[in-house]
């Protein structure tokens, strides 16, 4: 071996692979602190907060334990859940006597809001100014409730003053307008604390009573009244809502049926055996005219159109859609929204404009123009707008073709099926959705007990001229949208009544 073998062979045994060194394992990254819990941890140690929980014998531990962890975010509002701090402890120290007014530590009630909104905020894409908590919906006002609303925990904005077609104020009443009457504020400004209604609004679906010409519920509401209020808003499906949280409102939980009737007319609609849905077979037709065709586009009906839950899947199917509602602040939020959504709106409201024919009232033209027609009055009217449509059109039924009509009030809808029924006499064919609260046990039998309700409607109001034409009715499909309490569903029933 030469010397330059031999210095190369020293040269490599002397050179090691590289080798990399394993790396330490990463720390887990702490997981992000709950901000509710971090601006009342925070709270709890302002000098004049520790000094009175001590005094009132309340462990700062319990009240960052029992503060809610979940929020819900409405721009630009955060809503905390029924029942937030609402505990014994809570109720102690919240106390306005304990903490209200001014001290050293300036407004600490605020403090503590401001806190958790300043930490809410940070987790939005948008600045949060109003905290408020949601405490629930009740289906009855309390008696003696003067509809006047307001205040941090307004009673009810139902728009009645004392009766609704002459009931007792000195028992419960149903609400009616669905007012927000546990909606609890905590901090910013939520518009008027009061708020003019009109005396009688009219009860869904039901009889308009003796009211005379005093019936519309929106001529004591300006515009004004309508601009200092605030007014949130929230994207589902693609598609805004808008409400003003004090006087209307907002179900989220209805996200579910909102995409069902999006996908209502695809290649299988509904028809789906998803859980939480109960079938029988379609053996109808779903499929939508096709834009530019000679085919007249539908329309659909919603008797109950709120702030335009189910009116805005119509209206984005491409349908027009023509709506019943007796809140003015929900047909607000129904305005607002629609143009938010790039859809023209037209309301038709008070005694003059609502006394017109409804042929002066309503575009015939099978356009882009008024897609939402809103009527702020009773149900009752719509079978007989449609008739007197139907009756000064050219293409009588054939051009007010409905499609659909939705009767989305609970507990129960059925007041107006009578009327949904009649919408829809002359029709070759169209969908009721009939939304109702059914104990789990009995969907199958209530839905059978729907189906001969509404045929009982179609036989009740047929005439000698309809004896060779008779209407197929069948209940083609039940979606259980949501639980409303332990044991029961809020149920959606399809009906289809067709020749």
């Amino acid at each position: 071996m030469t010397a330059q073998d031999g210095a190369t062979a020293a040269t490599t045994s002397t050179t090691l692979p590289h080798l990399r060194c394993p790396r330490p394992p990463r720390p887990k990254k702490p997981k992000a602190g709950n901000p509710i819990s971090f601006a009342v941890q925070k709270w709890t140690a302002l000098p004049r907060v520790a000094r009175t929980l001590q005094a009132v014998a309340v462990s700062p531990t319990v009240l960052v334990d029992s503060a809610p962890k979940r929020w819900v975010v409405y721009e630009p509002m955060a809503l905390l859940p029924s029942g937030s701090f609402a505990s014994d402890d809570w109720r102690v120290v919240l106390d306005g006597r304990l903490l209200g007014g001014d001290n050293d530590d300036g407004d600490l009630l605020a403090a503590l809001w401001r806190g958790i909104l300043d930490g809410l905020s940070a987790k939005s894409p948008q600045p949060l100014t109003h905290l408020a908590v949601n405490d629930g919906i009740p289906l009855n006002l309390p008696a003696g409730a003067d509809g006047s609303g307001g205040g941090d925990n307004p009673t009810a904005s139902s728009g009645e003053a004392a009766v609704v077609g002459g009931g007792d104020i000195s028992t419960p009443r149903e609400n009616i307008l669905r007012s927000p009457s546990g909606l609890r504020i905590l901090i910013g400004d939520f518009g008027p604390e009061e708020a003019p209604l009109a005396r009688h609004p009219q009860p869904p679906g039901g009889s308009s009573g003796d009211h005379g010409d005093d019936n519309t519920s929106e001529e004591a509401i300006s515009d004004e009244d309508f601009d200092r209020a605030l007014w949130v808003s929230t994207k589902q499906n693609g598609i805004y809502q808008t409400w003003a949280p004090r006087w209307t409102m907002f179900s989220r939980g209805n996200v579910k049926e909102k995409a069902r009737l999006l996908a209502f007319h695809d290649d299988q609609g509904s028809s789906s055996s998803a859980p939480g849905t109960t079938t029988t077979t379609t053996t109808t037709s779903r499929l939508l005219p096709l834009q530019g065709s000679t085919t007249t586009r539908p329309w659909a009906v919603d008797l109950y159109a709120g702030i335009g839950y189910f009116v805005f899947s119509y209206a984005k199917l491409g349908m027009r859609v023509l709506c019943w509602e007796v809140n003015p602040w929900s047909v607000e939020g129904l305005r607002r929204g629609a143009r938010r959504n790039g859809w023209k709106v037209k309301v038709i409201r008070g005694k003059r404009d609502l006394a017109r024919p409804t042929p002066d009232l309503v575009d015939d033209d099978d356009d882009d123009d008024d897609r939402i027609v809103v009527f702020l009055e009773s149900n009752v009217e719509a079978a007989r707008r449609l008739r007197e449509l139907r009756s000064s059109s050219p293409g009588g039924a054939g051009f007010f073709n409905v499609l659909h009509v939705n009767c989305g009030f609970l507990p129960t809808s059925q007041p107006s099926w009578e009327v949904a029924v009649d919408i829809v006499r002359d029709t070759r064919g169209s969908w009721l959705h009939l939304h109702e609260n059914v104990a789990d046990k009995d969907i199958s039998d209530r839905g059978k007990e729907i189906e001969k309700v509404i045929r009982s409607h179609i036989d009740r109001g047929r005439t000698l001229d309809d004896e060779d034409r008779s209407q197929r009715v069948a209940l083609e499909h039940t979606e259980l949208v949501k639980t409303f309490a332990p044991g029961v569903w809020h149920c959606v029933f399809d009906v289809y009544i067709g020749i």
